[in-house]
């Protein structure tokens, strides 16, 4: 969350049920924050056995929303709503403990064809690599996973992905897991504005070579992902709008991602529409 948040406030998420009557309301840790600080919000510790007092076992689409309350000022704000769709699968059936059970997850399926790119300051703000996200569906730490980087239909890069954020149902079966990858491309650098000695060999400078580029994904040696960017002569990322357009702040651009063979195992290809941001939607992206 970014600043400001003043001191004495207190942050609550509530949830309905899929016919709209209150389900369970937590309070969130909510510390205190200056002008455009950010800050890492986290639920609280819960005791499993009141957990299982509030359990149910509805599927469909639980309204929610985030209150930012603040008994000085004499406010409570809506400060984000939407609504998240609960599914269950049968978990693996060769595993005794879950012969015969169903599992529950919330479905995240609008986030595959979602992509992010942007210049990664986090190394050398001076010198920035490339960096790029893609979500997959059924991805697992251990998984081998690629980014290749082509211009003008040559590789110029090549790059090893870290599992950045896992969601998870928590059961083991990767049918319930969506992975987020992030890409950081060393020797593919945004531009040089640096007063060091260091020359960078062997590195790619986008800036010296504007023009469409094209990124591929590889996920165990297979193709599973593709997008396109442009790099414009003043040697930036040519921004499509979609990430100002729906105020996503930060540096990253929002990056369409075609989805390539079936990896991915089940999922819902036309979610992006109905369920992207829960249910906030996403104006001006479209899936390649």
């Amino acid at each position: 969350m970014l600043g400001p948040v003043a001191g004495g406030s207190q942050l609550v998420f509530e949830v309905n049920t899929p016919d709209n009557k209150p389900w369970v309301s937590f309070k969130l840790q909510t510390p205190e924050a200056g002008d455009d600080e950010l800050i890492k919000i986290k639920g609280p510790d819960l005791d499993e056995n009141e957990l299982e007092k509030k359990a149910i076992i509805q599927t469909g689409v639980f309204p929610f929303r985030i209150m930012l309350k603040n008994a000085l000022a004499g406010t409570n704000d809506a400060i984000f709503a939407g609504k998240f769709k609960v599914a269950t699968y049968a978990p693996d059936q060769a595993i005794p403990e879950y012969k015969g059970k169903q599992e529950f997850y919330v479905v995240q399926d609008w986030r595959l064809p979602v992509g992010y790119i942007w210049y990664d300051p986090t190394y050398d703000e001076n010198v920035p690599a490339l960096g790029v996200q893609a979500w997959l569906r059924g991805s697992r730490s251990g998984d081998k996973v690629e980014g290749v980087l082509f211009y003008k239909g040559q590789q110029v890069g090549t790059t090893t992905a870290n599992n950045e954020e896992e969601i998870s149902t928590g059961v083991g079966d990767p049918q319930g897991r969506w992975g987020l990858w992030t890409f950081q491309f060393a020797k593919v650098r945004g531009f040089n504005q640096s007063t060091s000695a260091t020359t960078y060999p062997e590195t790619f400078f986008l800036d010296k070579n504007p023009g469409d580029y094209e990124i591929k994904v590889l996920r165990q040696q297979k193709l599973a992902r593709a997008g396109a960017f442009t790099v414009g002569a003043d040697g930036r990322i040519v921004d499509n709008g979609i990430a100002k357009q729906n105020k996503l702040g930060g540096i990253r651009m929002v990056l369409p991602l075609k989805i390539i063979g079936d990896q991915d195992v089940k999922y819902d290809p036309l979610s992006w529409k109905t369920d992207m941001f829960y249910g906030n939607g996403l104006p001006g992206f479209t899936a390649p």
